[in-house]
This record gives structure tokens, C-alpha cells and sequence, in this order.
């Protein structure tokens, strides 16, 4: 567990990295999400 944390330290671009990953995974999946029901909806008509 310590030499993880001291990997992490030592790449510092590491972390910034996981976050934009983060961000767009977030992103991505509520764009998917609302193309989704948006499909359903035209289907219901």
C-alpha cells in the first residue's frame, strides 16, 4: 500500500489524468443516458 501512494507521489500527472477520465466517464454516460430516453421517447409517439 505505501509504495502505491509513493507511485502516485512520484507521478504527480497521475492524478489529473484519473480526474479528466472521471469527468468525461461522467459526462459520456449521462450524454448516453439522455440519447437513450430521448430514442424512447420518438418511439412512443
Amino acid at each position: 500500500m505505501t509504495s502505491l501512494i509513493t507511485w502516485i507521489f512520484i507521478h504527480p500527472t497521475v492524478i489529473p489524468v484519473m480526474l479528466m477520465v472521471f469527468m468525461n466517464g461522467g459526462v459520456l454516460g449521462a450524454f448516453l443516458q439522455f440519447r437513450e430516453d430521448y430514442d424512447h421517447g420518438k418511439n412512443d409517439k
